[in-house]
């Protein structure tokens, strides 16, 4: 018998499969589309203990809008989320060079947002994995060994060259939400040359020597079962443990690309699973010695 992929997903991202085919591969043309799609309010349900609350955090000279929140789990903890200028309008490393200022100044006047700067997490999902294990990167080479706590991605893009991986191959023709050809999209979006003649650790962290990566924070690496990156992202994994950072890969089967944000996530059981998984790392790394 021939397992249909499809019936081992959950309905909703069934139907955000389906969808994701009628709107074609990205372009330039449906950027204000999709981005109209996904500027959604977080619903107050997904997080019933939430406190939510628009600020802006001043450094240099420019104002940055943050989200800060509290997760269900973490009463003591504020979570500011970055809103950097989008791709295409900048191109790397304009983003990630935003956001590692942002983190920077948490460090330096935290306290003044009632933020431990000494217990800092970066976490994202799709191109945020991506810049967050970026910024440890970025972190460790400019010599800001204990700026970050830890890292947390979800599905995260990491290799300059994708054509190697099977999951490419399997899940990347079309029918997973997300195909090749819109993965080239947000790599001609991202960076002004191609990431293979780019060659920078910080776009494609997986080109990180096991040097780079030896002493970067402790890593949370969750990757979905029907996901065209899931064997780079994995891949990725593997190697920071054996550089030896302490690192937990999760593999949430019945998934595609971006599970965690689509409309009506927190209706499939594999959201509320992954999200207390996440709070279930942040407790146990933010309660360790600072």
């Amino acid at each position: 018998m021939t397992l249909d992929h499809h019936q081992t997903l959950h309905p909703l991202y069934t139907a955000a499969c389906e969808q994701a085919k009628q709107l074609g591969t990205l372009s330039r043309e449906l950027l204000p589309m999709v981005r109209h799609m996904c500027d959604v309010e977080p619903d107050p349900e997904l997080l019933p203990d939430a406190i939510r609350q628009d600020r802006q955090i001043v450094f240099d000279g420019k104002e940055v809008n943050t989200v800060i929140t509290r997760p269900r789990g973490t009463e003591d903890e504020i979570l500011p989320v970055i809103v950097f200028i989008l791709s295409p309008e900048v191109q790397f490393p304009v983003a990630i060079e935003e956001c590692f200022s942002v983190v920077r100044w948490l460090h330096e006047h935290g306290k003044d947002i009632q933020v431990a700067p000494e217990r800092l997490v970066v976490a994202g999902d799709s191109a945020g994995g991506n810049m967050a294990t970026g910024l440890t990167l970025m972190a460790k080479e400019r010599g800001f060994i204990n700026l970050i706590k830890a890292q947390v991605m979800l599905y995260p893009p990491t290799a300059a060259d994708f054509t190697p991986h099977k999951s490419i191959v399997e899940y990347g023709q079309g029918d997973y939400y997300i195909n090749i050809k819109d993965i080239q999209f947000f790599a001609d979006a991202y960076c002004l040359v191609s990431p293979i003649e780019l060659n920078n650790k910080l776009a494609t962290p997986l080109l990180s020597t096991l040097n780079d990566l030896e002493g970067l924070p402790p890593a949370l690496l969750i990757t979905a079962e029907y996901d065209m990156l899931r064997d780079e992202g994995e891949e990725y994994g593997r190697k920071m443990m054996q550089a030896g950072v302490d690192i937990f890969s999760v593999r949430v089967h019945g998934t595609i690309h971006g599970f965690m944000h689509i409309p009506g996530a927190d209706q499939a059981p594999q959201y509320n699973r992954t999200l207390n998984l996440i709070v279930g790392f942040l407790l146990d790394i933010l309660k360790r010695p600072a």
